[in-house]
């Protein structure tokens, strides 16, 4: 009989700055955590922007950007962590589908307002058969420094602006927010007060150092959708300036 995995963590993996370094510290320092990567559908997906991957830069987001993350994971499970005896998980959903019409929890053109809801809750489900009862999700708190007012962290829920399209695109903020707060609801839901865990293990870091604790030859993988990343962060800039080689445009 096989025995069971003890997981210290869920770790929800988009292939994003945050997820991927939190996903190298937790290798780095030895905790055992189940690592799921959700993907829904891309059919007819249009968006405006896109930052990086291993076959991609450029000022245009493709198409079907999410079909490209989840490719992108999928290289850098080959290559980074199945070497590693490391397993992704990946969960499939349809509710992102323009079939559905024109909502909240289905339009395309507002689907990111919603995007951690849907990772937390297949982190929630894991709960369910698992024994562990932690997820643990990456943000940070700056852009190229710590507090500098354009991270995920510093926005309030009563700074969200609603889903009216004229938000910018760079500032998730305020919705990220309001999104957590809905998943530790959903979690206290499930489990009643303080039993389920969603956090982040390596709170108050920049992006620009949450970059830096990717592993070097997993940096040309990851695949970001923060545009300000991609714009306005010269760490990033200098990075892509240094390593174009590296890069396919």
């Amino acid at each position: 009989m096989s025995k069971v995995p003890v997981w210290d963590a869920h770790l929800a993996w988009s292939g994003g700055v945050e997820s991927t370094a939190l996903l190298a510290w937790a290798i780095r320092t030895g905790h055992n955590v189940k690592v799921f990567h959700q993907y829904p559908h891309w059919d007819n997906q249009v968006g405006e922007f896109q930052g990086t991957g291993d076959h991609l830069i450029r000022e245009k987001m493709s198409e079907n950007w999410k079909k490209d993350q989840y490719e992108a994971c999928k290289v850098m499970e080959a290559e980074w962590l199945a070497p590693l005896g490391i397993n992704v998980h990946y969960c499939h959903t349809g509710v992102e589908s323009q079939a559905y019409g024109h909502n909240p929890w289905s339009d395309y053109a507002h689907s990111d307002m919603h995007h951690y809801f849907l990772w937390m809750y297949f982190g929630v489900m894991f709960t369910q058969v698992d024994p562990c009862k932690t997820v643990w999700y990456g943000d940070n708190y700056g852009l190229d420094g710590y507090g500098d007012g354009m991270g995920d962290e510093g926005f309030t829920v009563h700074e969200f602006t609603g889903m009216d399209g004229g938000v910018d695109d760079s500032m998730r903020n305020p919705s990220f927010q309001l999104i957590k707060k809905a998943c530790e609801v959903l979690a206290e839901a499930f489990y009643g007060p303080d039993r389920l865990q969603l956090e982040n293990p390596i709170p108050h870091r920049s992006k620009a150092e949450l970059w830096e604790m990717i592993p070097d030859e997993v940096k040309p993988l990851v695949f970001t959708t923060d545009s300000r990343w991609v714009r306005e962060s010269e760490t990033y800039k200098l990075w892509r300036e240094e390593h174009a080689n590296k890069i396919k445009t």
